[in-house]
């Protein structure tokens, strides 16, 4: 078992999906399990964020939905996480798929398109 493995399960991070604050922990975790993902690189004063965790947040309430995981990372307070996923601005949205990057976009709004993002990590 891997040392990522083994600290997820530890700290019990095996977590259904939902809208957290991203860790390093819960990241590995869905990774291995090539859980459908989504990176959302936010910050708190940024309109188009707030704009997107709406839209993120009234999704992920819907079935189809409900096993993605998505993690929150803040631009400004984890702008090292934000480096490592090449997230060179706020409102900037990643979606994976079996653990494998499938597209990303910054500054979209729209709850449909957002939809879709989400879809495509199924």
């Amino acid at each position: 078992m891997t040392r990522a493995l083994w600290l997820a399960l530890a700290l019990g991070m095996a977590a259904p999906g939902g809208l957290r604050n991203f860790q390093d922990t819960a990241y590995a975790e869905a990774s291995l399990q090539k859980k459908p993902t989504v990176v959302f690189v936010a910050a708190t004063w940024c309109p188009v964020c707030k704009a997107q965790e709406a839209a993120l947040t009234e999704l992920l309430k819907q079935k189809e939905f409900a096993g993605v995981v998505v993690l929150k990372v803040d631009f400004d307070d984890q702008a090292d996480v934000a480096k490592r996923f090449k997230a060179s601005s706020q409102s900037t949205i990643i979606a994976f798929k079996q653990g494998q990057e499938i597209g990303r976009w910054v500054g979209e709004t729209n709850r449909d398109r957002i939809a879709i993002m989400l879809k495509r990590t199924l």
